[in-house]
């Protein structure tokens, strides 16, 4: 496990708490050699930089423990000043985009139609990208891009979360909920494991409404999680520059493994259940925000056994509050680059009590199938929002 001590000297090398974070995650993303290794090379720097006249000698010794040659530990230096304390350090860590078609396009006919689909169907299954984009050059007479580039395009584009008509995307009205596995570890009763993450995610809009983490023994333990935190987004979504749909239109629900539903949700005729079947957690979320969650890699067929069998590929785990810590943190940074694409909307008191109104339906939808303590748990989320709407000033 990370040390307290080694956090603090990220954070001493970081500038600000913003960095900090954003090193700390993709420090924690990385396989457990990996993180040894940053750590190692870190505390070398650290005393490096610490001495008042550092000599050739003193870098030559630093880099024989760290087995480097000395010049490699200069060039290590330039790395760390360049790109921060973890991705500067990291062992094998791409700093740049390597130049390729997947990162700087297609050609013209094969874009337009990506286009077209990411403004029609942004969430396409990537055999329906891939057949219209060869359809579309051979139509045009063009050399068609290999289906590999057409897939590695599609997940640099989605991981963007580029929007082309942001400003006409209406919040709030058409919902995912569904959750993945993640390259972040923690321990359970099970043993070692891959976290999974519950999602609630706008349809329209990509912007991740709620994120909640799943708790062995509790199925609806990341559905209560992330419904509570969408609650305490509020605020900061009525603050954004954003256009709230009226009502809760559809809402569907990719439920977790082994949690008995009765049809009581089917009753409010918006929500559609995914079956069974061991592919499809996880599969909406790919064809929405691609194959990453900030520093993480979705793991879509290890939700249902998370289980880690190769521990080398293993992070070092976190504790489950930690875990919780950096994937809100990973998800405000994905929602951030999203509303810097938005315009404004109506009035930040319409939209919160819209957004009231939204969530409100998305709880009475859960309500039933909670326990006594689960649902107090929501519905004193709902209250902690409503009452401070109700504050002066919160208009």
């Amino acid at each position: 496990m990370i040390s307290a001590v080694d956090l603090e000297l990220v954070a001493k090398h970081s500038g600000g708490r913003a960095a900090f974070e954003s090193n700390e995650a993709t420090l924690l993303g990385l396989p457990l050699a990996n993180q040894t290794a940053v750590l190692q090379r870190l505390r070398a720097l650290d005393k490096y930089l610490g001495m008042p006249a550092p000599t050739s000698a003193d870098a030559a010794a630093l880099a024989a423990d760290l087995g480097m040659s000395e010049r490699n530990f200069y060039r290590l230096i330039r790395k760390f000043r360049e790109h921060g304390p973890v991705a500067g350090l990291a062992p094998n860590f791409r700093v740049r985009q390597r130049s390729s078609a997947a990162a700087d396009g297609l050609g013209k006919v094969a874009e337009m139609t990506l286009e077209r689909i990411f403004e029609t169907e942004g969430d396409a299954r990537w055999k329906t990208v891939v057949s219209e984009v060869l359809e579309a050059c051979k139509a045009a007479n063009v050399e068609p891009p290999s289906t590999a580039a057409i897939r590695r395009r599609l997940l640099a584009l989605r991981a963007e979360g580029r929007l082309r008509d942001a400003g006409e995307r209406i919040f709030g009205g058409h919902w995912l909920l569904d959750q993945t596995a993640i390259t972040l570890t923690t321990e359970s009763v099970q043993g070692l494991e891959y976290v999974v993450v519950t999602l609630l995610i706008d349809r329209q809009t990509k912007l991740i409404g709620g994120v909640g983490l799943l708790r062995r023994g509790n199925p609806l333990s990341g559905v209560l999680a992330a419904l509570v935190d969408a609650w305490s987004r509020v605020p900061e979504f009525a603050g954004a520059s954003l256009t709230v749909a009226t009502r809760l239109r559809d809402f569907h629900w990719v439920d977790p493994e082994d949690v008995k539903i009765s049809g009581f949700m089917l009753d409010y005729g918006v929500t559609a259940r995914s079956g069974r079947g061991p592919r499809r957690h996880g599969e909406n979320i790919f064809r929405m925000i691609g194959n990453r969650l900030g520093p993480y890699t979705l793991l879509i067929r290890s939700t249902a056994n998370p289980q880690i069998v190769d521990e080398q590929l293993a992070t070092a785990p976190l504790p489950f509050a930690k875990a919780e810590e950096v994937v809100r943190h990973a998800v405000g940074k994905w929602n951030e680059g999203i509303l810097q694409q938005m315009k404004i909307g109506r009035s930040r008191a319409a939209r919160r009590e819209r957004l009231i109104e939204i969530l409100r339906s998305m709880t009475n939808l859960f309500l039933p199938a909670l326990d006594a303590s689960s649902a107090a748990i929501l519905k004193n989320a709902e209250r902690n929002v409503t009452n401070e709407a109700d504050l002066p000033g919160a208009r």
